[in-house]
């Protein structure tokens, strides 16, 4: 926060999972206009059980030194998986002008000049966190069925690699999830993503997880920018000590390995075969 003296939550999309089915859908915590501090609510049915899912939620100033919490939530009968985006107002630090920022997501930067002084105002939007909750309130069910566990989103941990190193089986040699501005979930590839989410269709996504290290960052055929390693099948003409490009007839020209071997009359292997046969004849 550059030039800003508080920040404030106005309205916040997250992903919910029902506590019933697991079924996970998005749910929008709308704060209003009001500076005061108040309980909100916000519910929902369950698309897949009509389980009726609440959150309450306090909003949380943040401000320069603060931790920079949006709101502090009670759920009943669900579990916030993620937060998706955020609508905030932003006051200038020289006159107080209030500016609102709309459709904040994670590794975003909003940057803007105040209206009335002109002042620079520069605000950078990290990964959001969900801490994990103590206790869940979970309504009862009428037959006895077997909880299905929480998948996707809490198997990202920073730092450890993803299941199947961020593969699928769709994408093999792709090393990395894709998060999905659509829903804001992150998913392998585009068909996981539509088996997961059939009521609408995947968004061309601009950013990815490394499946290595589970670092977001913008979407790019480059390396991971925290541990350098490939996200995707490497593709090369050259010969590289014997793990690049092995097949001469796709081999660059340039590479001494392309041509090696082709004026001998007799291969290698067949002569060292000979001269094992002739040492065992004697």
């Amino acid at each position: 926060m550059v030039g800003i003296s508080i920040a404030t939550c106005l309205s916040c999309e997250v992903i919910v999972a029902c506590n019933r089915c697991r079924k996970m859908r998005p749910m929008v915590v709308d704060f209003g206009e009001a500076t005061e501090q108040r309980v909100v609510a916000c519910s929902g049915k369950c698309h897949t059980c009509s389980l009726v899912n609440n959150i309450f939620a306090v909003v949380e100033p943040m401000f320069p030194g603060s931790d920079f919490t949006l709101f502090r939530a009670i759920t009943e009968s669900c579990t916030i998986l993620q937060v998706v985006e955020c609508t905030l107002e932003i006051r200038c630090e020289e006159c107080d002008k209030a500016i609102q920022a709309r459709h904040l997501r994670s590794g975003y930067r909003k940057q803007d000049n105040c209206q009335d002084c002109h002042v620079k105002m520069n605000l950078g939007v990290g990964q959001a966190s969900v801490p994990k909750p103590e206790h869940f309130i979970v309504a009862p069910v009428v037959k006895k069925q077997q909880r299905k566990k929480l998948t996707e989103d809490p198997r990202i941990i920073p730092g450890k690699p993803l299941p199947k190193n961020g593969t699928c089986k769709h994408y093999r040699h792709s090393y990395r999830w894709l998060r999905f501005p659509c829903c804001g979930m992150a998913y392998p590839c585009d068909q996981c993503h539509d088996a997961a989410w059939p009521d609408h269709h995947a968004v061309w996504a601009k950013r990815m997880l490394c499946g290595w290290c589970a670092t977001e960052q913008n979407f790019g055929p480059v390396p991971c920018r925290k541990c350098g390693r490939p996200l995707n099948k490497i593709r090369t003409s050259h010969w590289e000590g014997g793990e690049g490009c092995r097949n001469t007839s796709s081999m660059s020209k340039n590479d001494k390995k392309k041509y090696a071997g082709k004026n001998k009359t007799v291969s290698r292997k067949a002569a060292a075969a000979i001269m094992a046969g002739g040492k065992k004849k004697k």
